[in-house]
């Protein structure tokens, strides 16, 4: 179900990055099955991300938003 702001439909979307212990956490798969469960659609970031040798991650904006446009 999509909101909308004057005659643009909004598009409810997430994509965010967690620590891998947080992301095994079973409350994570639940919050993600609820956020999907009310429309929001949200990205995995490992398929819009690159992680660097030190481990930080960058964000791939190509990939983000040719996923959005879709």
């Amino acid at each position: 179900m999509a909101t909308r702001r004057g005659s643009v439909a909004a598009r409810r979307e997430a994509l965010g990055l967690t620590q891998e212990a947080l992301a095994q956490h079973p409350a994570f798969a639940e919050s993600i099955q609820r956020l999907t469960g009310i429309g929001i659609s949200v990205m995995d970031p490992d398929a819009v991300t690159v992680r660097a040798d030190d481990g930080l991650a960058t964000f791939v904006w190509a990939e983000i938003i040719s996923a959005r446009a879709a």
